[in-house]
């Protein structure tokens, strides 16, 4: 059985921070320089975790950021960053 995450209450501005997009944000950027080849887990994931912070994108993969509800105006901006950090 999985141990529930607990809910963090994220301010104004780190939602805002979370839904930025910078232009230069794309599907192929490279957050970090060494691409995960099957070894080395540990080095990569912690570089990742690094990267995605500074970005204000790691919410979207440790699930501090659930998904809107549908009816959430928050919804469309939630969604395109998540796929952009699943690209």
């Amino acid at each position: 059985m999985s141990t529930p995450i607990p809910e963090i209450v994220l301010s104004a501005e780190d939602l805002a921070e979370a839904y930025c997009l910078h232009p230069l944000d794309h599907p192929g950027l490279l957050l970090v320089s060494t691409v995960f080849d099957g070894s080395g887990f540990g080095s990569w994931q912690h570089a990742m975790m690094i990267a995605l912070s500074t970005k204000s994108k790691l919410y979207f993969i440790d699930g501090s950021l659930a998904r809107p509800a549908l009816t959430s105006p928050n919804l469309k901006k939630w969604t395109k960053c998540n796929n952009m950090v699943m690209s």
